[in-house]
């Protein structure tokens, strides 16, 4: 089982490596942990996350939480994480930035929970790597997106 977990410097700074070998790294993995915490003691918040859409759309699974706007566009293709023991999701969703100053998010038994699970059930594990797939390449191909940029261009040109 190969699993990539997202690392903050790595997706920013890619430590000199070219997208190509990012993406060569991330197609080799199985799933992909996006735990949405910082060493800073942050939990973001994320608005779209490019990296959970690239996961996706080379057959990762991706195991997160079920903050910011990561549900609203990636509906039940993530599978996502149960909170850690402690934290109240809601409160950590209604703030606009929240802090774990008690290092609840490091905790790592709910992860490796969700992970087992997966593996001791290869059907719904192949659904996850499937059907997120299929979202993505449904939800964000050129014709769909190309559509949508020619009309906000056409708006543009009538001002």
């Amino acid at each position: 089982m190969v699993i990539h977990g997202h690392e903050d410097n790595f997706f920013r700074n890619h430590q000199g490596v070219d997208k190509k070998t990012l993406f060569t790294h991330l197609s080799e993995s199985e799933y992909f942990i996006y735990p949405l915490y910082t060493p800073y003691k942050d939990v973001h918040k994320d608005t779209f996350a490019c990296t959970v859409a690239e996961a996706l759309a080379l057959g990762v699974i991706v195991v997160t939480y079920p903050l910011g706007a990561l549900p609203e566009n990636y509906k039940d293709y993530c599978v996502w994480l149960d909170a850690p023991e402690g934290v109240d999701m809601d409160k950590i969703q209604e703030e606009n930035l929240a802090r774990d100053e008690d290092g609840l998010f490091t905790q790592t038994k709910h992860i490796v929970d969700k992970i087992n699970y997966l593996e001791n059930n290869p059907e719904i594990k192949e659904h996850y790597r499937n059907a997120g797939k299929q979202y993505i390449m449904d939800t964000f191909n050129l014709d769909k997106i190309g559509k949508i940029w020619d009309g906000f261009i056409d708006e543009l040109i009538k001002l």
